[in-house]
C-alpha cells in the first residue's frame, strides 16, 4: 500500500478537497491511519492564474483498523487575508488488496456549517515498483436547484530511492449534467522522508482545459505521531 511504497514508515499523507490526497497529489489512496495515531499535514498552494496563495491544516485520527476522521482547515493569503470553512471528513476501509483485486475505500465529507458535502470512492493497486490510485467521486452543493459536480482522477507512486518517491496524476471534474465546462489537468511531484515521522513534499501542475488553472505550485509537511 501507499506506507509501503511511499513513506517507508508509518506516516500516511491525505486533500481536490482538504480532505483528500496523499500531498502534493490530490488523489486519495486507500490506506486510513493506524488505530490512536494522528497525522497534522500542512500545505500551501499558489495558483498563479489570479495570484491566489492558500494555506491549509489538516488533521487526522485514527479510529480502528478501517476507519478515521480527518478535519481541514484552510487559510487565504491572497487575494484576501483570512480563515475558511473547515470540512470534516471520514473515511471507511471496504476491504484490502488481495491477488489482482485492489484495495478499496470510500470517504465521506462535509462543509461545516453548510449542506455541502462529497462522496469519494478510492482504489489502490500496489505493483511492486509502483502504487496506482484511481478516485470515483461527486461533489454536492446541498442546493436542490444547484448541479453538483462529478470528479475523477489517477495517480501513480514511484519510488526511486529509500526516502525519495516521485508521484504524477491526471484529474478531471465536470458538472453533473454537462462536460462542456469540464477541467483537466496534470500535476508532478514528490515525496521526501526527512525522519521516521515527518515526510515534506513538493509538486507542480498544469491546467489541461480553460476551466482549469494554468499553473499550481504547491508545497507541505506532514507529521505523525
Amino acid at each position: 500500500m501507499r506506507r509501503k511504497c511511499l513513506f517507508v514508515c508509518t506516516v500516511l499523507i491525505f486533500a481536490a478537497s482538504l480532505i483528500y490526497g496523499a500531498r502534493p497529489l490530490s488523489t486519495d489512496d486507500a490506506g486510513t491511519v493506524t488505530p490512536g495515531a494522528i497525522e497534522a499535514e500542512l500545505g500551501y498552494e499558489d495558483i498563479e492564474d489570479d495570484g491566489s496563495r492558500e494555506l491549509s491544516l489538516c488533521v487526522k485520527h485514527g479510529l480502528t483498523n478501517r476507519m478515521d476522521l480527518a478535519v481541514s482547515v484552510p487559510y487565504e493569503l491572497k487575494p484576501e487575508d483570512g480563515t475558511g470553512s473547515a470540512e470534516i471528513g471520514i473515511k471507511f476501509l471496504l476491504f484490502n488488496e488481495k491477488g489482482r483485486v485492489p484495495a478499496a475505500a470510500l470517504t465521506v465529507s462535509n462543509v461545516l456549517g453548510s449542506s455541502e458535502y462529497m462522496i469519494n470512492s478510492v482504489f489502490t493497486k500496489d505493483m511492486g515498483y509502483v502504487c496506482i490510485h484511481i478516485n470515483i467521486g461527486y461533489g454536492a452543493t446541498g442546493d436542490p436547484g444547484e448541479e453538483g459536480v462529478t470528479f475523477c482522477s489517477a495517480a501513480a507512486d514511484i519510488p526511486v530511492a529509500v526516502r525519495l518517491c516521485t508521484a504524477a496524476e491526471i484529474t478531471m471534474e465536470a458538472d453533473s449534467d454537462s462536460l462542456t465546462d469540464d477541467a483537466a489537468g496534470i500535476l508532478a511531484g514528490l515525496n521526501y522522508l526527512l525522519n521516521d515521522c515527518t515526510v515534506i513534499d513538493a509538486g507542480i501542475g498544469m491546467g489541461m482545459s480553460n476551466a482549469a488553472p494554468d499553473s499550481v505550485i504547491t508545497a507541505g509537511l506532514t507529521y505523525g505521531f
